[in-house]
């Protein structure tokens, strides 16, 4: 990858932390009311998954309403409230680590942009659920849908994406989305695994979220720049 130029750390055109404010207040007027029942929800949907979707539609209370229709309006809303919160959250983290950087950031510097904020995130919460909700969310098409666009709305994953697509070899397109999509689980599959253990006190393969975020970077960025096979006969197309 030398000679590849570098991408500069400097903001986008929205600059990264610059809504993290306006959704923090926009969020907190919408949702602060009901916090409580959001993460009693989001955790019991993050430990049950559609199962949890009898406890959402149970009638409550004497006028037959259900705790989502009455609370957030559908399991939609649930997950997009939050997952617009979590994102709200680590943009702020993100936007600092992205003012670290110089113009000699590399693949590896990009990559930590895109994970330590969820993985230090984490470790301030202690016993987390966002991660198990997303792999509980993503198999639905609906809820995939959900979590992407929140996420793609961030101007600071935004602008880590793009300078992190700057560090890549050339690769066929097609071969981008796929390890684009393997990345993504990835990240919530361990993040997921470690949520679990942490919650269910069994032993974990990482001491420490940090720990995890390394691993995952090593990960990463072994999978983005690996050989690839196109084709049924299994040919090796050159990256790099």
């Amino acid at each position: 990858m030398n000679g590849r130029r570098r991408p500069s750390p400097s903001a986008p055109q929205s600059r990264p932390g610059a809504t993290a404010g306006i959704a923090d207040r926009q969020l907190t007027r919408h949702y602060a009311p009901r916090v409580p029942n959001l993460d009693a929800a989001g955790r019991l949907f993050a430990e049950q998954g559609a199962r949890s979707g009898r406890r959402f539609t149970e009638p409550t209370g004497p006028c037959g309403t259900t705790l989502t229709s009455r609370q957030f309006g559908t399991t939609v809303d649930l997950v997009r409230g939050i997952t617009h919160r979590f994102t709200a959250d680590v943009e702020r983290a993100r936007a600092g680590l992205i003012a670290e950087l110089d113009e000699a950031a590399g693949l590896r510097d990009w990559l930590r942009c895109l994970v330590f904020p969820w993985t230090d995130h984490f470790d301030r919460q202690g016993t987390p659920y966002f991660s198990r909700m997303c792999a509980q969310a993503l198999p639905d098409p609906r809820l995939r849908a959900v979590v992407t666009e929140e996420a793609l709305a961030s101007p600071t994953f935004q602008h880590t994406w793009s300078a992190l697509k700057h560090c890549l070899p050339p690769m066929p397109a097609t071969i981008a989305v796929q390890r684009g999509e393997i990345a993504q689980q990835v990240i919530v599959r361990m993040c997921a695994e470690r949520e679990t253990a942490l919650a269910t006190g069994t032993p974990t393969m990482w001491s420490s979220w940090r720990g995890l975020g390394n691993g995952l970077v090593d990960a990463l960025a072994s999978i983005w720049t690996a050989p690839c096979t196109t084709g049924q006969e299994g040919q090796r197309c050159d990256i790099g």
